[in-house]
């Protein structure tokens, strides 16, 4: 005798005259085998394969662009501490071309006879000091303004791979929903 779970039941009369109709198994029916039972079982058994397997796929997906997120955020960074950087090193240059000009500026004074002491040319020299000192700040402000632009980029980076991650636990979940769509047709066979 064939399993019933496989192959179905045939059907048959019992001792008090009842009908009892043929059942299909996932193999078969009537206690047979039979080709499109089998098939619509192979059919089911890969659409809940396929299911799980999609939703794997899917959270893997995600967290690979929650990886990528992460490399962005840390790029963003890295523009951000070179934002300083720079913006510390145009300072310096401009710093040094500063001091060249106030000497040069200092050697004409001295070439024509004038006192660095007398009024004009040090007003002058004044005026020169706080214009060099109002564009080094100025200078560093924009490193400071780059910088964090960039960092507020690199935040929204993270926050993005966060909820790449968060939605992971639903994508598993929504995949092992439908496998249990799928797989009730071979639920269905057998009871």
């Amino acid at each position: 005798m064939c399993d019933p779970i496989l192959f179905g039941t045939a059907a048959s009369i019992t001792a008090s005259g009842t009908t009892v109709a043929a059942t299909t198994g996932l193999f078969g029916a009537g206690g047979a085998f039979a080709l499109g039972t089998t098939i619509s079982t192979v059919g089911s058994a890969l659409g809940v394969a396929g299911a799980l397997f999609g939703g794997q796929q899917q959270a893997a997906n995600l967290e690979f662009q929650a990886g990528m997120l992460e490399r962005d955020a840390k790029i963003r960074e890295t523009n951000a501490i070179l934002a300083e950087r720079q913006a510390a090193q145009e300072a310096d240059l401009f710093d040094d071309r500063y001091k060249l000009f106030a000497s040069k500026v200092q050697t004409g004074f001295a070439k024509g006879n004038v006192l660095i002491n007398q009024d004009t040319p040090l007003e002058i020299a004044v005026a020169n000091e706080e214009l060099a000192t109002a564009e080094r700040l100025a200078i560093l402000h924009g490193g400071a303004v780059r910088a964090s632009a960039e960092r507020v980029n690199a935040q929204g980076f993270r926050a993005a791979a966060g909820n790449a991650r968060a939605n992971i636990p639903g994508v598993r979940f929504a995949s092992v929903l439908s496998a249990g769509a799928a797989g009730s047709g071979l639920l269905a066979k057998t009871v």
